[in-house]
């Protein structure tokens, strides 16, 4: 018996197309994959420069996804605002933890 490779559909959803959805808020240059379930678009707005991987699920709450955002496939939100951390917010991070690693030794 042969088995055939698993296929992933790599298909993204036309923005125009996605403007019938019905979502709070659509920002520009998004790409969606068509595995994505959108529970209630109304309450789901959408920056620009956005990236929604495949299976993905935005649940009934009111979810917010920020400009230049990629999220990977298999996430589940069930009503927030998505946002990735300012690179300055991370250097002071982890300056704080070679701090406290420099102090434990």
């Amino acid at each position: 018996m042969r088995l055939a490779p698993l296929h992933i559909n790599n298909d993204y959803y036309d923005e125009d197309y996605l403007r019938v959805f019905g979502f709070k808020g659509l920002g520009k240059n998004i790409k969606v994959h068509r595995s994505v379930v959108f529970m209630d678009p109304s309450k789901v707005s959408i920056g620009s420069n956005v990236n929604i991987g495949p299976y993905c699920v935005f649940g009934n709450g009111l979810t917010i996804v920020l400009d230049d955002m990629i999220i990977g496939p298999f996430n589940y939100f069930a009503g927030e605002i998505i946002q990735e951390k300012a690179d300055s917010d991370r250097i002071k991070e982890l300056e704080a933890l070679l701090a406290a690693k420099a102090k434990d030794d």
